[in-house]
């Protein structure tokens, strides 16, 4: 039975002379009766059948409180179906987002995501992309966990030193998610012959987490994306500087992307090797990474890197500028 419900985010509090809706605003409705309060109380509890919402609306108050619900997008008709499931507040989330919250998650549950380098960045966005419904994942990395890793990457534990990171972080998925596919590749992904090891077909978005070699690496990845038509995004970080983006799903942002790079590869200051960096900026980088790839799998959330990239400041956790390639 289809019901109204009062978006997940919102707070009421409910005085004897008023009603507060506590958004991003406050809104107060006054004065106040009891069966004002009563409907307020059934739709944030229970939720309000069609015909109860049609039987109070013949009351003129009634009316124009459940118009400036409704104006103001405070209310939905979606069920949470994902209650007492860890997926339940995330739902939560995308119904006071979205007026697509379960195809969202449906989305979001069906999406394989690839991921190349499974280190600082990229096993937090394995984190977050487990957490959020990710049932699939392709892991690309020939590196083996080491003891240096410990402080930033913590998906590993002392007892992974000594195994690839590709089999150590599908433990780690496996012991939070036992119906879990993981299909791991232990290569270095930096030549054409390399690539032809992997089905790129079935992915839903490739994600570049790697860094080396600088932008010989980001050149191949992109053609090849390119062949299959696949949405690829990139990230990285460094010591005071981050980037994260662009998100490209087509080939005119591709052929884009390449003169982009190729711009920045022909500058002395663009080609130093990258310097190791700490738990936080891996952290900040790969979290700012994981949200705009949640909202892009989502299939109805705004992505905010489409097609362009957003320079980090490290130290201050804030956006120094965004380009569109």
């Amino acid at each position: 039975m289809e019901k109204y419900f009062l978006k997940p985010h919102l707070t009421l509090e409910i005085t004897d002379s008023n009603i507060k809706i506590i958004g991003d605003k406050i809104y107060r409705i006054s004065p106040v009766s009891d069966s004002i309060k009563g409907f307020f109380d059934k739709l944030q509890k229970k939720g309000l059948t069609l015909e109860e919402v049609d039987g109070e609306l013949e009351n003129n108050s009634f009316k124009i409180i459940f118009s400036l619900l409704q104006e103001k997008s405070f209310i939905t008709n979606h069920k949470n179906n994902y209650q007492n499931t860890f997926l339940e507040k995330q739902v939560d989330f995308f119904i006071s987002l979205s007026d697509h919250p379960i195809d969202c998650q449906v989305n979001i549950v069906n999406s394989t995501v690839l991921i190349l380098g499974c280190g600082g960045i990229g096993h937090i966005v394995v984190q977050h992309l487990l957490a959020s419904g990710v049932n699939s994942f392709i892991l690309i990395d020939a590196d083996c966990v080491e003891n240096n890793n410990l402080n930033r990457q913590f998906c590993f534990e002392e007892s992974d030193i000594g195994k690839y990171k590709t089999e150590a972080l599908a433990n780690y998925i496996y012991k939070r998610n036992h119906q879990a596919i993981v299909e791991c590749h232990n290569i270095y992904l930096n030549t054409q012959e390399a690539f032809q090891s992997i089905n790129l077909d079935k992915s839903t978005l490739f994600v570049c987490a790697a860094d080396e070699p600088k932008f010989i690496l980001q050149e191949l990845v992109v053609k090849n994306c390119m062949k299959y038509k696949l949405p690829v995004v990139f990230a990285g970080v460094g010591f005071h500087r981050g980037f994260v983006g662009p998100l490209l799903r087509d080939l005119n942002e591709c052929n884009r992307y390449l003169k982009f790079i190729n711009k920045y590869k022909s500058s002395p200051k663009n080609t130093k090797p990258l310097i190791p960096s700490i738990c936080y900026t891996n952290t900040f980088v790969g979290t700012f990474l994981s949200k705009e790839i949640i909202y892009f799998l989502s299939g109805h959330l705004k992505c905010t890197i489409l097609g362009m990239v957003h320079l980090l400041d490290l130290e201050n956790m804030t956006i120094i500028s965004s380009e569109t390639i």
